[in-house]
């Protein structure tokens, strides 16, 4: 009986330590990146399971003018990712997704009318879903609307294919960027098979930014977004690569271990 006693005093203190152990080491594995939410990672790339992941990328929105001067910055932060990015195996298919934006959730079309509502234009003639609509910001003096002669033109992203072959033409299909004059008319593909992230009318609303990733089976947070520029006088979109060259280059600084 002293011997069994004996037994389960050294063996029960024993298993209770195995597991506090255990389990301090699986929480270790589960969550190594819980305390990365802040800060710059010295170690942003490890092994786990024989590949080599990525825990942190760069995080960026768009170019903003400094004021008083003709120049833009674009301010470079770090995120975290949500599953980490996997460098040595290919990433499984994930089918990429629009942006939504609920008020034009169901447009399927837009009737342009002039200021005694005469129909001007039909925007569309044919079947599809306006996922987005971008026009340029009123200006608002005293609370009310100032007339801007500088607001020509409008920007879409529109479906017109069910690319997902789900029976339905949605945010969850392929939309590509189209543009029109204020009045709906000039309608016209500037961008496609580029996931569009935001639009932003610039210099005095004569040409539009464009934030885009590039359409793949890759998870989006491991895209970064590129840009481009639409210059609506003179009819041009020029791709801005020099921006995603030197974003690349931070990327390769990011992945180095200290």
């Amino acid at each position: 009986m002293k011997t069994l006693i004996i037994i389960n005093g050294i063996l029960i203190p024993l298993i209770i330590i195995i597991s506090v152990v255990s389990i301090v080491l699986n929480l270790h594995q589960s969550s190594y990146r819980d305390d990365t939410s802040e800060g710059v990672l010295t170690q942003n790339v490890i092994q786990k399971d024989s590949s080599l992941i990525q825990l942190q990328g760069v995080d960026y929105s768009v170019p903003e003018k400094i004021g008083g001067t003709e120049i833009y910055c674009l301010k470079i932060a770090i995120k975290t990712f949500d599953k980490p990015k996997d460098l040595g195996v290919k990433i499984g298919s994930i089918t990429p997704s629009l942006k939504s934006n609920a008020e034009y959730n169901k447009l399927v079309n837009i009737v342009f009318l002039d200021k005694n509502y005469n129909v001007i234009q039909t925007l569309l003639n044919k079947k599809a879903s306006i996922v987005d609509v971008e026009s340029p910001d009123n200006s608002i003096v005293d609370g009310v609307d100032k007339i801007d002669k500088s607001a020509q033109n409008l920007a879409y992203l529109i479906v017109f294919e069910d690319t997902n072959k789900d029976g339905v033409l949605d945010n969850k299909d392929n939309a590509d960027l189209y543009i029109s004059d204020i009045k709906g008319q000039g309608f016209t593909c500037i961008l496609k098979n580029k996931d569009v992230q935001s639009l932003n009318f610039t210099d005095n609303n004569s040409r539009l930014l464009i934030s885009y990733k590039e359409r793949t089976n890759s998870s989006k947070e491991y895209l970064n977004n590129k840009f481009a520029v639409y210059d609506f006088k003179l009819k041009d979109l020029r791709m801005l690569n020099g921006i995603s060259t030197e974003i690349g280059r931070i990327e390769k600084i990011l992945k180095q271990n200290n």
